[in-house]
């Protein structure tokens, strides 16, 4: 007789004896294959990791210069504080060779890029007095260390600091950058540092100037302003007939008005078009009647007297009280502050906005005129951009390829300084001499510079697409 069994249990016959087929493992096979390969991955990646943070934080060699690209920028500056040590220092002067306030802005940009770079403390010399004048530190490394730095050399010059000065600056030869990144790494307590740019821009931290300085009470309570304004335009007339600037026809300054929204704040140095601006398109602006040039000591403005025809401009005078020059260095760096705290910026060529814009990476573009056959205006992305972000000095090798190679080492032979910028005060002075700093064509195997782009954009739709 043959066995009678229930329907549950036909069903476990059913499963144990199915056989089971290629179809059936295959599934199985490719997901233990693919946990097994997640499971390496994640511990492979997790051993680098541990060992690179290891290996670079916990090192004291100062050979042992490249940051991972894995660290944060904290990271970083608490590496380079391990590695060089706390009592190191780059002394910031301002140049004394016809540069603005916007040169000497983005040299002093420059300076902290390699301070962070370097472990150096940035200490800003008391004979910049203007700055000091709008602007105090916040950094507490700056407020309890820099007062007896500066106050050990009243003075500093080159002569003074003989093999351990440097000039960076983009109308002078470039730096040996193997002995500008020696100098920054040696032993040297403190370096003087004339600047209005870096050999080569690394990537500029986000809110950076920030970090270091905020402004005085006496720069607030002159800001013509509660709330900071959104928008700013700066418009950046020549200094004469030689100096030819984009963007100041009058087409270009009606199109930019049109496109533009009537809260937008406006900062120039032809105070003139204050009124026009407002009249016509309604934007906003300080209320100074006069604008000083920080280098060249000229003035604009229409209620000076012994004016000039060319371009309303006026002679500095040099007989002015202390109290008047003081009230127009805080008015100058309002217009600086006003551009620095902006979240917005359109601007003609000008060093003063520029720098601005590059301590806090604002979203900026420079006017670069109107295109009459497309009728639209013209606007440039800022040459920093264009050409990209290069590795910073401290991590740049002399067997790396590309950008992130050490260039022109041991390029001026041994009679000549790598690191001063000029043979003597002729040439410094000459400006039939001028190379741009950013010009690596000379370099064997350099990419040639793109230069300052135009993108056509058309305003009035980026504005509303804000």
């Amino acid at each position: 007789m043959a066995p009678t069994f229930s329907l549950q249990q036909k069903r476990q016959l059913r499963r144990v004896r199915r056989p089971r087929t290629r179809r059936t493992y295959l599934p199985v096979a490719i997901f233990k294959i693919c946990c097994l390969l997640f499971g390496l991955s994640f511990v492979t990646y997790s051993i680098i990791l541990l060992r690179s943070k290891s290996e670079f934080v916990g090192s004291s060699s100062r050979s042992s210069l490249r940051t991972p690209w894995i660290l944060t920028y904290e990271e970083k500056l608490q590496a380079a504080k391990r590695d060089f040590g706390n009592d190191r220092y780059l002394l910031f002067t301002d140049l004394k060779i016809g540069q603005g306030t916007g040169n000497i802005m983005a040299g002093l940009l420059a300076a902290h890029l390699l301070g962070d770079e370097f472990g150096r403390t940035v200490c800003v010399h008391k004979t910049y007095k203007e700055f000091h004048l709008a602007f105090e530190a916040a950094h507490p490394e700056i407020s309890q260390n820099c007062p007896a730095i500066v106050n050990e050399i009243p003075f500093p010059t080159a002569d003074q600091f003989a093999g351990r000065f440097v000039r960076l600056v983009n109308f002078g030869r470039p730096p040996d950058e193997c002995a500008l990144q020696k100098l920054l790494a040696s032993d040297h307590r403190v370096i003087l540092l004339e600047a209005n740019t870096y050999p080569r821009w690394s990537k500029v931290p986000d809110n950076y100037f920030f970090r270091f300085y905020r402004p005085r009470q006496e720069l607030l309570q002159i800001l013509p302003y509660q709330t900071a304004p959104h928008t700013v335009v700066h418009l950046r007339a020549p200094d004469g007939e030689e100096d030819k600037r984009k963007g100041l026809d009058p087409k270009s300054l009606q199109s930019l008005g049109v496109a533009l929204p009537r809260d937008t704040y406006l900062v120039c140095n032809r105070v003139e078009w204050y009124t026009s601006f407002e009249r016509d398109f309604g934007w906003s602006h300080p209320n100074w009647h006069t604008v000083v040039h920080s280098a060249l000591r000229i003035t604009w403005g229409t209620r000076q007297e012994y004016k000039d025809p060319d371009e309303g401009r006026v002679s500095w005078a040099f007989n002015q009280d202390k109290a008047t020059r003081i009230r127009q260095t805080l008015q100058m760096f309002a217009d600086w502050y006003t551009i620095l705290t902006a979240q917005k910026v359109y601007h003609t060529h000008s060093d003063f906005s520029v720098s601005a814009i590059h301590w806090q990476n604002i979203d900026s573009r420079s006017i670069a005129g109107y295109n009459i056959a497309e009728q639209r205006l013209v606007l440039s992305e800022e040459s920093w951009r264009i050409e990209g972000d290069t590795p910073r000095l401290v991590d740049r090798r002399l067997e790396a390829e590309g950008i992130g190679q050490l260039r022109l080492c041991n390029a001026y032979g041994a009679d000549r300084d790598p690191l001063a910028a000029f043979d003597d005060d002729d040439e410094r002075l000459s400006k039939k001499k001028r190379i741009p700093l950013a010009d690596t064509r000379a370099v064997p195997g350099a990419p040639t510079p793109r230069g300052a782009i135009p993108v056509r954009l058309d305003v009035k739709a980026l504005v509303h697409a804000q």
